[in-house]
């Protein structure tokens, strides 16, 4: 009997199989394909050739070739070793422990040599770091100065080849600026927005309904005093009131000293306050070019000697937790969302958080942006990037929520997600994630143009003066008009200076 050849065996088979199916159900014609693949042992670039017989109706069988693509047996990936320097803003090391060992475990070669730090010292060793150019792969930044200095390496190329994969409809506006002069140098990890905490027990005890979304800063002066009380339970109202003898303070402010702008600038930004005619290419600071906004920054200090619900600075820096939020000293405190993770470990008492007041403007939020970077002399750029993106990828947002951060993502579906905030049951994630709150978000004048156009000296200008309405010596309108020459002064300076 003669040998079939590999052809006529494909024909044979094909035809036998399509016969008996057609004897079984004649008279109706069905359509079978039978597919016979024997790979070819010659490879040619990577192309893998493969024979296919197919049986069509009425029995007519023909034979194609079909090429199927087969990539090559890939050599095991190379080991590499990236440097993370982590900064402990809304972090912890549990948190970079577990990103960084899932980053592992997708990627077996690669090995991260890491380190966390608070503030200040993570700002004290980058800066030395930075000088002596050996800063970390990726590390986290705050200001511009790195990139005037070189210390940053230049993303674009790296977003502009994975745009696709990066998604930039999921990407929220208000904390994504990492761009400076048309370029990429810093990939968002999240924002810690301004929040407006406050102790339920303490509320509920004085008979104060709880702030909500349609308090003003009028009426969150007004809600501190009713909160406020002496030793002999006297509020700022009564007769008799010991403001040497508080006991409990309607608020603590924010967490700085009252001069910083984080402090009386959100106040100042709802009643109307901005501080250049345009915050991409300023030509010219307007602090004076609303009353309006002046009054709003002179409520913040009537807290202190009007209103009386807020310690004068002297007590609070020297009070420390006795007069503190988190010790019960104050009923509240607007600060950035990072802190939950420490309420929720330290407050004995039931503590939630509503919306910064509005003013007659508008609402305005402040947020400390959290950016992850390069550095220009990184060895390892390529995979500098993919860890970089993977820090702000629903997988490392996953790990960073259920470990607990008070950071708000970056990322809509983030935001949207069942899991978001899950660790945290006191606080309601549309609070920080909402379209208002994005929309109600301000740059203050410490972020990337400030640093260009004045470099030196602005926090001596736009803090320092206003001492004397802490101590209540003068009046924020008196103090605007005393630094506003000064500023326009320094800001021409800057302008005279290359910055792109």
């Amino acid at each position: 009997m003669p040998s079939l050849s590999r052809r006529r065996f494909l024909r044979v088979a094909g035809a036998t199989a399509g016969t008996a199916l057609l004897g079984a159900c004649a008279p109706k014609v069905i359509k079978e394909t039978v597919v016979v693949e024997k790979a070819v042992e010659k490879v040619v670039k990577e192309t893998v050739v493969v024979k296919e017989a197919v049986e069509v109706e009425k029995e007519v069988t023909r034979v194609v070739e079909k090429v199927v693509e087969k990539e090559a047996p890939q050599k095991a990936a190379e080991p590499v070793t990236i440097s993370y320097f982590a900064y402990a803003g809304g972090s912890s090391e549990d948190i970079e422990d577990a990103l960084v060992k899932r980053f592992q475990e997708m990627h077996p070669n690669v090995t991260i040599e890491w380190s966390i730090l608070g503030w200040p010292q993570y700002a004290d060793k980058r800066k030395v770091m930075i000088a002596g150019r050996t800063i970390q792969d990726v590390f986290a930044f705050s200001s511009s100065r790195y990139f005037i200095e070189g210390a940053l390496a230049d993303l674009t190329p790296f977003w502009e080849r994975d745009l696709t994969e990066i998604n930039v409809d999921d990407l929220v506006p208000a904390l994504n600026r990492g761009w400076i002069c048309k370029k990429l140098w810093g990939i968002s990890q999240g924002g810690s927005n301004h929040v407006l905490w406050y102790n339920k027990d303490q509320f509920d005890e004085a008979g104060v309904p709880y702030p909500d979304w349609d308090l003003t800063w009028e009426g969150f002066a007004e809600m501190c005093v009713k909160l406020t009380h002496d030793s002999k339970g006297r509020t700022p109202r009564d007769s008799g009131f010991d403001k040497t003898d508080v006991v409990q303070w309607g608020t603590a402010g924010g967490p700085w000293i009252y001069k910083h702008t984080g402090q009386w600038g959100p106040v100042w930004n709802a009643y109307g306050g901005k501080w250049f005619d345009n915050d991409e290419a300023p030509t010219r600071w307007t602090i004076l070019d609303k009353p309006e906004a002046i009054a709003g920054a002179q409520l913040f200090f009537d807290l202190i000697h009007k209103y009386q619900c807020m310690p004068p600075q002297e007590l609070k820096a020297a009070g420390g937790q006795t007069i503190g939020f988190d010790a019960g000293g104050s009923s509240t405190v607007y600060v950035w969302s990072e802190v939950t993770v420490g309420f929720q470990k330290n407050c004995a008492f039931d503590w939630r958080a509503a919306p910064m007041p509005k003013g007659p403007a508008k609402r305005s939020t402040w947020s400390a942006i959290k950016y992850y970077s390069m550095a220009e002399w990184s060895k390892q750029k390529d995979w500098a990037w993919e860890f970089l993106k993977f820090l702000n990828s629903e997988a490392g947002w996953q790990i960073k929520s259920a470990l607990g951060t008070g950071l708000i993502p970056a990322r809509y579906s983030v935001l949207k997600s069942p899991w978001f905030m899950k660790p945290f049951p006191n606080l309601d994630k549309e609070l920080l994630g909402s379209e208002e709150i994005m929309n109600s978000i301000d740059p203050w004048p410490g972020g990337w143009i400030q640093e260009f156009m004045l470099p030196d000296g602005i926090s001596t200008l736009t803090e320092d003066p206003f001492e004397e309405c802490v101590l209540g010596n003068k009046t924020a309108e008196q103090v605007f008009k005393e630094i506003e020459p000064q500023l326009q002064e320094k800001l021409k300076e800057g302008m005279a200076k290359p910055i792109c």
